[in-house]
């Protein structure tokens, strides 16, 4: 699970499950994404494989292509809270050096 208050890592603010905001600003953006336990991260497919179908998925997310199966929490490889061509640049990077 990943919390993000206005884009910045928080999860470990959490103190037992709960999160305390002491000053909280006029506009905040909370985000918290859960992920399946199963998905690795680079997989972004989730085909339990780490491969140039990985790669390809992440482009074809950037591009609007819509895969049929795309893991965000798996191909945000970088953990910024976006997936972009550095993700995809890091997937390939990895497989090469395998």
């Amino acid at each position: 699970m990943k919390i993000r208050l206005n884009g910045e890592d928080i999860s470990s603010e959490l103190d037992d499950g709960v999160l305390f905001i002491e000053e909280p600003e006029e506009n905040m953006t909370l985000t918290v994404t859960f992920a399946d336990n199963n998905v690795v991260l680079y997989d972004a497919n989730g085909d339990g494989v780490i491969d140039s179908l990985d790669v390809i998925s992440v482009i074809h997310n950037i591009l609007k292509k819509s895969p049929e199966q795309f893991y965000q929490y798996a191909a945000d490889v970088n953990d910024d809270g976006v997936v972009n061509i550095t993700d995809a640049v890091i997937i390939l990077s990895s497989i090469l050096n395998k």
